[in-house]
C-alpha cells in the first residue's frame, strides 16, 4: 500500500492507493497542487482532514478506539480545528473518505471524558491524552483511518 501526503496552505490531503498503480489530481479550490497518473486506473483512498464541522459527521458514533499521541494526529490531519462543547471533548478532527472520488463518509477522532474540563485536576491536558475515540456510521469506514494512523507513514 502507498500513501502520498500532501500539505497546502492549512489542509492535509492524503492519498491511499490499494493496488500501489494510481492515477490521481489533488485539487484545492481548482489549483492543481499534484497529479500523477501510473497508467493503471485505481481504486484509490483519498483522506481529507476538515477545517470545519462536516455536516456528514451527522449520525456518527463511536466504532472503535486508536492509542496514539496527540502529535501524531496533528501529523496525520493538523491542529484540531473542529468546535468541541468545552465539557466532554477537548479535541476533535473530523476526517473525509473518498473512494474513486466519490465520498464515502466522515469518521471524527475524539477524545471523551478524559480531559481537564470534564475531569478537573484529575484529567489530562489535550496534548498528554492517547487514547481516543473514533466515530463513523460504520466500522469498516472508522478502520480505514485507524489504519491510516497505524501505517505510521512520514
Amino acid at each position: 500500500m502507498q500513501v502520498h501526503r500532501f500539505r497546502y496552505q492549512d489542509h492535509i490531503i492524503v492519498a491511499l492507493d490499494e493496488t500501489l498503480s494510481y492515477n490521481y489530481i489533488i485539487t484545492i479550490n481548482n489549483n492543481i497542487i499534484m497529479e500523477h497518473n501510473s497508467g493503471v486506473v485505481s481504486n484509490s483512498l483519498t483522506f481529507k482532514s476538515c477545517n470545519k464541522s462536516s455536516k456528514l459527521a451527522a449520525g456518527t458514533a463511536v466504532q472503535d478506539y486508536i492509542n496514539t499521541s496527540y502529535d501524531n494526529l496533528v501529523n496525520h490531519f493538523g491542529e484540531p480545528t473542529i468546535e468541541t462543547d468545552g465539557y466532554k471533548t477537548s479535541s476533535e478532527w473530523h476526517v473525509e473518505v473518498e473512494r474513486s472520488g466519490v465520498i464515502q463518509g466522515v469518521v471524527t477522532i475524539y477524545d471523551y471524558k478524559q480531559c481537564k474540563t470534564y475531569t478537573g485536576d484529575d484529567g489530562l491536558d489535550s496534548k498528554h491524552i492517547t487514547e481516543w475515540h473514533v466515530g463513523a456510521k460504520n466500522h469498516r469506514l472508522a478502520n480505514l483511518v485507524i489504519n491510516l494512523i497505524d501505517s505510521n507513514w512520514e
